[in-house]
């Protein structure tokens, strides 16, 4: 018999023994080999929560933002790999050919958009470029001042305030939109022969004002003064804080605008759902490209939250290493004192 030999039981024995007379020091290293796993997993849980989170914020809250297309040359995401070139000579770069793509609206383009299945949008907004300008009494405000943009009449309730008179009803009626201060350009106030230390809202209701450019002079009465809502999708898109803002009916853009192309065009789903076949739809038409601001912004969102849970995971890494280390240290004491 080899009487130097412990036996297996013997060992358990002793070690059982030896962590209950040390229920302490047992308590310490069992904490420092579990904060690192524990941190781990943690971070692992937090970051697959807000992940989820996301999906469902884009489902339901970011369901109605727009799908914009643009008109002209627009700059698009390409694959930026860097490639291996150790010669001196020169290789053919096919992320600067893509980054730009030019968008050319036609008629028949058109009219793809007129085609949409109603059950998938709730609203189509044509922003053109801006060739009028608007005469107020016997003052001309330059076009570079001012932001026109039309909506659907079913939207100005949902998208504006009424800080006083009424909203749009028809063409030659128009809204007068305000910040959330209230505050209009001195231009405005001095066309309107206002006081500038108390400016009366009611004085500017139905004021007459014209668009005028070479071709046409369009008559319009202010019917009201709004204000962008919070939860405004419409109105924020296209409010301009560094102009005087004025929304009209979307049925005068066939008179303001004909034969004229948009530079913008907004589609407003009616949910996640009819969002995803709007964009089915569009990827129809090879030619024209479009932007998701919902996606773009949800995409941004998850890759900093990856970048965060790298950080920190590497964080625990560290912790989970120093945990060891002091476990090495308690059982080799440990085995000194035995």
């Amino acid at each position: 018999w080899d009487l130097t030999k412990l036996s297996s039981i013997t060992a358990i024995k002793l070690s059982l023994k030896n962590l209950l007379s040390k229920k302490f020091r047992f308590f310490l290293t069992a904490l420092a080999a579990s904060i690192g796993l524990i941190g781990i997993v943690i971070i692992l849980a937090i970051s697959s929560g807000f992940n989820k989170q996301i999906k469902y914020f884009e489902k339901q809250a970011m369901a109605n933002f727009p799908i914009v297309i643009q008109n002209g040359v627009i700059s698009q995401n390409v694959n930026n790999n860097k490639l291996e070139n150790s010669s001196k000579d020169l290789i053919v770069s096919e992320t600067i050919a893509n980054k730009y793509h030019e968008n050319k609206f036609t008629k028949s383009y058109l009219d793809f958009i007129d085609n949409l299945n109603n059950n998938f949008i709730s609203s189509v907004s044509y922003q053109y470029p801006m060739d009028y300008d608007l005469k107020i009494n016997k003052t001309t405000l330059s076009s570079i001042k001012i932001n026109m943009f039309s909506i659907n009449k079913d939207y100005f309730s949902s998208e504006f305030n009424l800080l006083t008179g009424s909203y749009p009803k028809d063409n030659n009626e128009i809204l007068l939109l305000v910040n959330e201060n209230k505050e209009i350009s001195r231009s405005l106030v001095d066309a309107f022969s206002l006081n500038r230390n108390k400016i009366d809202s009611q004085k500017i209701i139905n004021q007459k004002l014209s668009l005028k450019n070479k071709n046409k002079d369009i008559k319009l009465t202010i019917v009201g003064i709004g204000i962008i809502k919070d939860e405004s999708i419409i109105g924020a898109m296209q409010f301009n804080y560094d102009k005087d803002n004025f929304v009209y009916l979307d049925s005068l853009d066939k008179t303001l605008n004909k034969n004229i192309m948009p530079q913008t065009i907004y589609l407003y789903p009616k949910d996640f759902k009819g969002k995803e076949n709007i964009i089915n739809y569009l990827s129809e038409n090879k030619e024209i490209v479009f932007s998701d601001y919902a996606k773009d912004l949800t995409d941004t969102t998850k890759e900093l939250i990856n970048i965060l849970t790298i950080i920190l995971i590497l964080f625990s890494c560290i912790s989970l290493i120093v945990s060891i280390l002091m476990i090495s240290i308690v059982i080799y004491i440990s085995v000194l004192e035995r």
